[in-house]
């Protein structure tokens, strides 16, 4: 129930986002939901960090941008999250609760290794943009069992 009743909260909380159907981050979705169909990880990448592209890596500006993109990419997945209540059975909802934990842990561990191999181009982007592509797929996972698209083990909806 813990994580039925934080993604009723979260509901509350988390406005749709401004400009989200106008912006990159629905084709960069787009992109990420059909790679099971042969699409290209590296072209989906690309759509996730297109707005980020024109910056040195590493610097200042970049940092800069990554950030902001990560708050959208993470709205997002709030949003998604938000969007499980009450399609998911109270058992799936406890189990996205371990998931979800399970996750957090998960991606800190990848993206910490991944910073460590990129500490001589910079580190803080590394981590920042690992999360990011971590938080993409997450998000089009959700999406996709919000919909109705996803035979994903943890996607055990009530309808």
């Amino acid at each position: 129930m813990k994580l039925r009743h934080f993604l009723s909260v979260l509901f509350l909380l988390v406005p749709p986002l401004p400009g989200y159907a106008d912006g990159h981050l629905p084709a960069a979705l787009t992109c990420i939901d059909g790679l099971e169909q042969g699409g290209s990880w590296d072209m989906c990448r690309a759509m996730i960090f297109e707005p980020c592209q024109d910056h040195s890596v590493g610097s200042e500006p970049h940092l800069s941008c990554l950030r902001g993109e990560q708050a959208q990419w993470v709205a997002l997945r709030d949003s998604e999250l938000a969007g499980l209540v009450g399609v998911l059975t109270a058992d799936a909802t406890e189990n996205m609760a371990d998931l979800m934990e399970h996750w957090y842990v998960s991606v800190a561990t990848k993206c910490d290794a991944v910073a460590a191999e990129r500490a001589g181009i910079s580190a803080q982007a590394a981590v920042v943009g690992c999360d990011i592509s971590e938080t993409a797929g997450l998000t089009s996972a959700l999406r996709q069992c919000r919909l109705g698209q996803s035979n994903a083990e943890f996607c055990v909806r009530e309808d």
